[in-house]
């Protein structure tokens, strides 16, 4: 029964989802009894008063699959992971990009013109080797947060919004969500890489402060 239980997981919504090398489907008690019945060739009808095979099987999901909710978390291990005190299904599979044999020079000339100082040239390139190397390996590191500071129309948000997501698999811009407070932010949690650029509502002096402190909490924590 443990390589049918590895194909299913239920959540506090009562629903059931199918774990499949195409993609995780939903469903509710009675499509999922359904296909443990034709798909598993697995016996809806009990014996002696016992629990039908159909059954045993959603007993064994109950029992042992069972988790709060599905997420996409960078940073972690696929499958079930306890976090915060909750158990919730890892569905996070976005691929960092590939080292590939073939020429650099393009890439490697912008990254030395923009870094004119070859110590934060090789400070972000080691921030970039840190945080590629900790998706590669499923490890959560705190306080990986590297500032780009300069002139208008030099760059930087080709590195933010180009370059960064191709390497680590996603970016997402979280300008307002830091300092708006945006509800809308269910595709932050699933990105490895968040970046700030041009935030025009950041006006006060205040305003930059409470920004700075957020980040200054997220990276923590």
């Amino acid at each position: 029964m443990g390589d049918i239980l590895n194909d299913w997981i239920q959540d506090d919504t009562t629903s059931y989802y199918w774990l499949r090398e195409e993609g995780v489907f939903r469903y509710g008690a009675e499509q999922a009894k359904l296909i443990l019945e034709k798909s598993y060739g697995l016996n809806r009808l009990k014996v002696d008063g016992e629990l039908s095979e159909v059954d045993e099987v959603v007993h064994g999901i109950l029992r042992s699959r069972r988790v709060s909710a599905i997420g996409e978390l960078p940073f972690h291990p696929p499958g079930m992971q306890r976090h915060h005190d909750r158990v919730i299904w890892n569905a996070y599979t976005t691929p960092v990009m590939q080292a590939a044999d073939g020429d650099s020079d393009h890439i490697r000339s912008f990254f030395t013109q923009f870094f004119s100082n070859e110590k934060e040239r090789d400070l972000f390139y080691l921030w970039v080797k840190t945080t590629y190397h900790n998706l590669i390996c499923k490890k959560m590191q705190r306080a990986q947060v590297f500032f780009i500071v300069g002139d208008p129309n030099t760059g930087k948000n080709m590195i933010t919004e180009k370059i960064l997501p191709s390497i680590f698999g996603r970016g997402v811009p979280v300008g307002n969500y830091l300092v708006k407070g945006d509800s809308n932010n269910g595709s932050i949690v699933s990105s490895p890489f968040w970046h700030v650029n041009d935030v025009k509502t950041m006006g006060t002096h205040r305003d930059k402060i409470e920004l700075m402190e957020k980040i200054k909490e997220i990276s923590a924590n």
